[in-house]
C-alpha cells in the first residue's frame, strides 16, 4: 500500500464538531477499503493566501495514511464533492 498525505482547507464557520465530523468520515472510508491512518493534525484556523470562494480563512486539516491504490479515486472523489471543503490536495507520500 502507498503512503499519501492529505492537506484538507473547511469552511471556517462550520462548527468545530462539522469540521471534524468531515475528517472523520474521511478516516472511516480509509480504514473502510482496508487502509491505515498514520497521523491526523487540526491545524486550526489560518489566513489564506487569497480569498476562495469568498474565503479569507480556512479550517487546516492534515492526514498522512496509506491506502491500495485503487480506492484512492473514490477518496478524491469524496473530498472533492463535499460543499464543505474549500480546497484539497493528495501527494504521494516518498518512502
Amino acid at each position: 500500500m502507498k503512503s499519501y498525505e492529505l492537506t484538507l482547507v473547511v469552511k471556517p464557520e462550520l462548527a468545530k464538531d462539522k469540521q471534524e465530523g468531515i475528517v472523520a468520515g474521511l478516516k472511516k472510508q480509509i480504514e473502510a477499503a482496508d487502509g491505515k491512518i498514520d497521523k491526523v493534525d487540526d491545524c486550526g484556523k489560518k489566513e489564506l493566501a487569497y480569498p476562495i470562494d469568498g474565503f479569507s480563512e480556512g479550517a487546516y486539516f492534515f492526514m498522512i495514511f496509506s491506502i491500495p491504490a485503487q480506492e484512492l479515486a473514490a477518496l478524491e472523489k469524496n473530498v472533492r464533492l463535499n460543499d464543505n471543503v474549500i480546497r484539497h490536495l493528495i501527494v504521494s507520500k516518498e518512502e
